[in-house]
């Protein structure tokens, strides 16, 4: 993936999920909204609000049931569990916040994120 962000010509060796059109785009600003939420968090970490950043992280890329119905919705079954996996970690994260330890909160940030990268560099839309 390194490659292709720097230009180069490697083929993209991802699973594709296969999604028709609508569903794809429907997915791409899901994931542009959870990509907004982690910045809306590490914003409200960096000025001490972790009580928002906790429910933000809760409520915006948290399992809530509307994520776990959508997640189940995914027909790779692979796929649904790295998603699921991944909102599971930012409910930790959300917990985690609570506590308004910085070190921690970011131990938790950077587990969910890194989920984000595993999932993003096996998959495509």
């Amino acid at each position: 993936m390194r490659g292709m962000m720097r230009g180069g010509s490697q083929k993209d060796g991802r699973t594709s999920l296969n999604n028709p059109p609508m569903m794809r785009e429907h997915h791409l600003s899901i994931m542009r909204e959870h990509l907004e939420a982690v910045t809306e968090i590490t914003g409200l970490v960096s000025t001490g609000d972790y009580d928002k950043a906790s429910r933000t992280a809760a409520e915006k890329i948290g399992l809530t049931p509307e994520m776990r119905r959508m997640c189940d919705m995914m027909g790779d079954k692979q796929f649904r569990a790295m998603g699921i996996a991944f909102h599971q970690s930012a409910d930790r994260l959300s917990e985690v916040l609570k506590k308004k330890d910085p070190t921690a909160a970011l131990a938790a940030l950077h587990e969910t994120l890194n989920l984000c990268v595993a999932c993003h560099a096996s998959y495509r839309e």
